[in-house]
């Protein structure tokens, strides 16, 4: 545990900088700053709070590995949204803190309607919960549609032309998702009775022409699911495109 936990400091999502004093945009690269707190840990039961006076949580959607996703009503509009929110235990490593507006800051730059949106991200300074609220996807993850039966040949092309189309958004802004599964496809019917396919879950996403520095994970370290993983990411080198076209 940081001996510096409850001590406001302030980050830039661009660059991965962090500063002591506030002040309001980044003096390297002109980035709006945004303040965070360490956590001390605590209960990591959000159910029925309200986080930084803007999120109802409603009920809890599903758990990963950097945190829990909830059902939350954004109050101002009166709108379902998802809300990600770190585990208290891991809110006290700042390097997993930077990380976590790492991924809201790539995803939020994406604009795509197979890649989920991202309405906002920040942290409730009084609780020291750091949230990721995206657009809420009604509908079904393909490790479940798997479990119904054979796709058609129809069907599944349309999957794959839908998921290609969000990888080469993300790929063509230096981005690898690095985790692409089946869980992490979410299929919904729509009126039309077409499927729309979401990409969901950016948490190790990686900025290939980020600063070395300041990327999300270093060389060397493992991340992602073994059993999509592509050879040069299971030995822990550095990743491409080429690493989630292999998972596709």
């Amino acid at each position: 545990m940081t001996e510096r936990v409850g001590e406001i400091k302030f980050f830039c999502p661009s660059c991965g900088r962090a500063y002591e004093e506030a002040d309001e945009v980044c003096p390297e690269d002109g980035t709006p700053l945004q303040a965070y707190r360490l956590a001390g840990g605590g209960s990591d039961t959000l159910v029925g709070e309200t986080l930084d006076g803007r999120f109802h949580i409603e009920d809890e959607l599903g758990e990963g590995g950097m945190g829990q996703v909830y059902r939350s009503v954004q109050l101002s509009i009166d709108r379902d949204v998802a809300l990600k929110v770190l585990h208290s235990d891991l809110g006290d490593d700042e390097g997993i803190v930077r990380r976590f507006f790492r991924e809201a800051r790539l995803i939020a730059d994406c604009s795509h309607p197979n890649i989920v949106g991202v309405v906002d991200f920040g942290q409730d300074l009084e609780q020291g919960a750091l949230y990721l609220a995206m657009e809420m996807v009604e509908g079904t993850d393909l490790r479940e549609l798997f479990s119904m039966g054979r796709f058609s040949p129809e069907l599944a092309l349309e999957i794959i032309r839908q998921t290609c189309s969000a990888l080469s958004e993300i790929h063509g802004r230096g981005i690898v998702h690095r985790d692409l599964k089946p869980e992490n496809l979410m299929a919904t019917l729509m009126s039309d009775r077409s499927v729309r396919i979401k990409v969901v879950d950016f948490g190790i996403a990686h900025a290939l022409q980020a600063d070395r520095q300041a990327r999300l994970t270093e060389t060397g370290m493992v991340y992602g699911t073994p059993t999509y993983m592509s050879p040069e990411q299971a030995e822990g080198r550095e990743v491409e495109p080429t690493t989630d076209i292999y998972a596709l």
